[in-house]
């Protein structure tokens, strides 16, 4: 795979994006693979507040602040394991056989997400996201003519010293622990 450059244009810059994603929630020593992700998206979002002069005789946008950042992941898993149900359920795992997911009874799931890029084709990237609270809506496919997947939101949460809500790592070779 060759290396991607800073300089565009560069069709070596052009990417089909692979990879998959580990989660390490509380309690945790280490992340866990959640097996196959058919889509993974992060969303940064800038609330502005608009100021409008009112010195001419239609008022008109003469400046524009950024009053606050947000961000959001978005994950579709495929693999129905118990640990990716608790984590699409809110929920408590109680070990079987056969094994118990109490639904609901959390009423979030705060942990660690990383997305290592594994794509032959374009820049690989690593994303490490420190604090990612798993919101209530995932939507749960158990019924369909297709794969059973799952769709998880999550809020990432920005570091209060930083003001990060992680990191990317650029042209990455092999995943950096």
């Amino acid at each position: 795979m060759p290396v991607a450059s800073d300089l565009s244009p560069n069709t070596d810059n052009l990417t089909l994006p692979t990879g998959f994603c580990k989660w390490k929630g509380p309690g945790d020593a280490d992340y866990r693979d959640l097996g196959e992700v058919l889509a993974f998206t992060f969303l940064l979002t800038a609330t502005e507040q608009q100021h409008f002069s009112k010195r001419q005789g239609s008022r008109f946008n003469d400046f524009n602040a950024t009053q606050q950042l947000t961000a959001e992941v978005r994950l579709t898993l495929e693999e129905q394991t118990s640990d990716n149900l608790v984590l699409a359920l809110l929920g408590t795992k109680a070990v079987g056989p056969p094994i118990s997911i109490d639904i609901g009874t959390n009423s979030e799931i705060v942990g660690a997400l990383r997305f290592i890029g594994t794509n032959d084709v374009g820049p690989r990237s690593q994303v490490d996201m420190p604090s990612v609270k798993i919101t209530p809506g995932a939507a749960l496919n158990l019924l369909s003519d297709g794969w059973g997947n799952m769709e998880l939101t999550g809020k990432v949460n920005g570091d209060p010293v930083t003001g990060s809500f992680g990191t990317l790592l650029h042209n990455i070779t092999d995943e950096v622990t």
